[in-house]
């Protein structure tokens, strides 16, 4: 634990909410100093947890990092031990009221707090979230250094001052995760200062150009200070999670950003590293709408989804009508439909997060068990049943799914199921934002399409990955298939002798992930390394496709495969090579614009 050599004005609450492993509740965090010794660090405490067995005991520990919702509690995610409040003031129990001295919650926004069960074992995480507003901001890095910050500023609440100092500094806790861009170190882990920086507001693409000279032409001061870092950022040095979390007193960035160019520049010493531009994260809002009028027996209604920022958990609507109360079960599938009027093209599996590990035979009954112990997409499991319902209208917060990132439900299809689970009903989730599409399509020795789709607000929105294989000439399922995207361009009967290396516009090291581990940003690869971000193809055997087409379908997240500016892959080449790491090209395909939907 470091030592805070300054003071935010006092930050009066954090709860950290918990619902997993069994264990439902939260823990409670107010700070009374204001009441009696402004200063002191006087906290009380109060827990009520449900789950618990007859005198359950946790250790309890706030680690530096913030976990994300969705994801597993492990300590490459919530990082080093920050402040261990079993030491100083023993085990908590589930109905604790405590009161705390030297405790400072401002040095604990949104870390994470870890129960630890010393009767079950299990460990449970819940970050500890301020009861005012927060506003997220990110930047990501492609040259020189790869990676990205999420930058979390508490916002000052009318009527309250526990946010921000007279300065008009803010609370802000900023989650890093960067990786130089040439080649691992492993014998040298770097720590590089930053600071930011505002100017004249420019255009993305002019912003870019900067990021790609790593801002060197701008100077080591490229614009007005806002704020110099007080604590540096770490690379990744091959072993961990890149995840690096800090909090420290920054300005209010809210009217800034989008008014002017707000820069992150990192140094080591007083060379310039690499730089970015802030851009505030937008909510992400998307709907299934039913709205089938084939029969008044359908289902109609829809269901909505809304998460504000990817360490926020996601808000869940659903609003339906089974006209023959012959529903059971709703859920995610792994796959959109390509028919909603048939339902044709889904898995009739629900998506499964591949950051939370399932024995499914495990899985409890439903409403039984905590949503961590259900796939990620059974939203019957976590939140209850249809059976016997004619409408169905709910709020709830699901903590297992989420609309950014690899795991993201975006695209994917909502399905009603009857009670013999077959399909009722089926609806994509959609987002409804201006996005363009691109296609490459292939039918030689493996007939299918990769499909790409992205919104048009930013050349870093996340691109949806959707391939399709339709036929394959194998009579067993084949390995290993590498797949990338190349700088080169093919006609349609070219047989892929040189489509050119891969397309790196940005200039990163072939990177492989088990380097790294999980936590890796997909900025450090190669734009066109799909392989590297999304690890090799498995090619269905011709009759498995023939008897379940979505056995050759797959659908990935990708927040590093623009589609928009100068790292644009439109008009690259797809290509598929041979199994087991074979070079040989199986696909070769170029990919082409297909249109721009408003």
């Amino acid at each position: 634990m470091h030592v805070s050599y300054f003071r935010f004005a006092t930050t009066e609450t954090l709860v950290a909410e918990f619902d997993a492993r069994g264990l439902r509740g939260q823990v409670g965090f107010i700070d009374i100093s204001s009441r009696t010794f402004r200063g002191q660090g006087l906290v009380n405490v109060t827990s009520s947890l449900k789950g618990t067995i007859k005198g359950e005991m946790f250790v309890w520990k706030v680690y530096s990092n913030p976990v994300l919702p969705h994801e597993s509690c492990t300590p490459h995610k919530y990082g080093p031990v920050f402040l261990d409040f079993s030491e100083s003031h023993g085990l908590l129990v589930s109905d604790a009221r405590l009161q705390l001295g030297d405790v400072f919650l401002e040095d604990l926004v949104e870390r994470t707090l870890v129960l630890k069960s010393v009767t079950t074992l299990r460990v449970v995480c819940g970050i500890l979230r301020p009861t005012s507003r927060v506003t997220t901001f990110s930047a990501t890095f492609v040259k020189g250094v790869t990676g990205n910050l999420l930058i979390r500023q508490v916002n000052e609440d009318p009527g309250h001052t526990c946010a921000q100092r007279e300065d008009g500094r803010t609370t802000t806790g900023i989650l890093s995760s960067l990786v130089t861009s040439f080649g691992v170190d492993l014998d040298s882990p770097r720590m590089l200062t930053w600071r930011l920086f505002s100017r004249k507001y420019e255009a993305e693409d002019e912003s870019l150009k900067h990021m790609l000279e790593q801002c060197r032409s701008l100077g080591s001061f490229p614009g007005t200070l806002l704020h110099e870092g007080l604590y540096p950022f770490p690379l990744a040095n091959g072993l961990d999670d890149a995840r690096h979390y800090e909090l420290e007193p920054v300005p209010s960035l809210l009217s800034l950003v989008g008014q002017y160019s707000v820069l992150v520049v990192l140094y080591e010493g007083e060379q310039v590293e690499a730089c970015s531009v802030l851009h505030r994260v937008k909510p992400k809002r998307a709907s299934a709408v039913f709205n089938n009028s084939r029969s008044p027996t359908e289902v109609t209604g829809q269901v909505g989804v809304y998460q504000v920022s990817p360490l926020d958990p996601v808000k869940l609507s659903i609003n339906l009508s089974f006209p023959l109360g012959n529903a059971m079960a709703l859920g995610v599938d792994q796959l959109p439909t390509e028919d909603r009027t048939s339902c044709s093209g889904l898995s009739l599996r629900f998506h499964e997060s591949s950051d939370l590990e399932l024995d499914l035979d495990l899985t409890p009954a439903p409403q039984q068990g905590t949503p961590d112990l259900y796939p990620t997409g059974d939203w019957s499991g976590k939140f209850g049943t249809l059976l016997g319902l004619e409408f169905a209208a709910a709020t709830v917060t699901d903590t297992t799914s989420t609309l950014f990132g690899t795991n993201s439900v975006l695209g994917r299809s909502v399905v009603v199921y009857d009670e013999l689970w077959r399909v009722l009903g089926c609806a994509n989730l959609e987002d409804h934002t201006p996005k363009i599409t691109a296609r490459a399509s292939f039918s030689k020795v493996v007939e299918g399409e990769l499909v790409l789709s992205q919104p048009t607000d930013s050349f870093f929105s996340e691109t949806q990955i959707l391939l399709k294989v339709n036929k394959t000439a194998g009579t067993e399922a084949s390995f290993g298939h590498r797949w990338h995207i190349h700088s080169g361009q093919v006609d349609s009967d070219s047989d892929c002798a040189s489509p050119g290396p891969h397309f790196n516009p940005y200039g990163a090291s072939p990177t492989q992930r088990q380097q790294f581990g999980e936590g890796i940003p997909d900025t450090t690869f190669e734009v066109g390394d799909l392989q590297g971000k999304h690890g090799p193809l498995t090619l269905p055997a011709a009759v498995d496709i023939k008897e379940d087409p979505s056995t050759g379908r797959w659908l990935w997240t990708d927040s590093n495969l623009p589609l928009l500016g100068v790292g644009s892959v439109i008009t690259r080449t797809f290509v598929m090579h041979g199994k087991n790491g074979d070079a040989g090209s199986l696909v070769c395909a170029t990919i082409e614009m297909e249109e721009l939907v408003v």
